[in-house]
């Protein structure tokens, strides 16, 4: 699984994809403002890929809090690929912690994020529409560490990478 951060070159593909998965929504996915978000956030668009586009993530940052807003998927490729997405989504979040809203009846789906180490965190009566409860699943990520994950344009940062580290050690090395 590939993802990356969606462009503004990615907008129609946004549109397909969204038709792709097939499911009614409560929002069209043009009534989202994806231009301002792809340019300056504070959101965050990523796009999955196998050999094709498969589906596409919406994740809103909010000061050390994200959440993942949308998650679709192409029909076909519906339950089939989405633990691979979200965890190779999750690198390139650096907040401390991440929620995620998910039916209360997607017993597949909120299995795939307890795998990934979400935990039940509330209940959200009517979080669907009226009588379509959701679960509030929380995952902290501050166990992970911030330069470990993908930071900023999309530039992997390994632990040790940076400059304090690299000044620290030549520190250590001068008598």
């Amino acid at each position: 699984m590939n993802v990356r951060k969606a462009t503004l070159d990615d907008l129609e593909l946004l549109t397909l994809l969204y038709k792709k998965d097939g499911r009614k929504r409560l929002t069209p996915i043009m009534k989202y403002p994806l231009i301002d978000w792809i340019m300056k956030g504070p959101h965050l668009i990523l796009i999955g890929e196998e050999e094709e586009p498969v589906g596409f993530m919406i994740i809103r940052i909010k000061g050390e809090e994200s959440s993942i807003d949308v998650l679709s998927v192409a029909r076909r490729y519906r339950g089939k690929i989405e633990y691979h997405f979200i965890k190779d989504a999750l690198e390139f979040v650096s907040t401390e912690k991440i929620f995620v809203t998910v039916p209360s009846n997607a017993s597949r789906l909120i299995e795939t994020y307890k795998s990934l180490g979400f935990v039940v965190y509330d209940n959200v009566p009517d979080a669907f529409g009226k009588g379509r409860h959701g679960l509030k699943l929380l995952k902290r990520l501050q166990d992970t560490p911030k330069e470990s994950r993908v930071i900023g344009g999309g530039v992997y940062k390994k632990p040790g990478d940076g400059y304090l580290e690299i000044n620290l050690k030549n520190l250590d090395m001068v008598d």
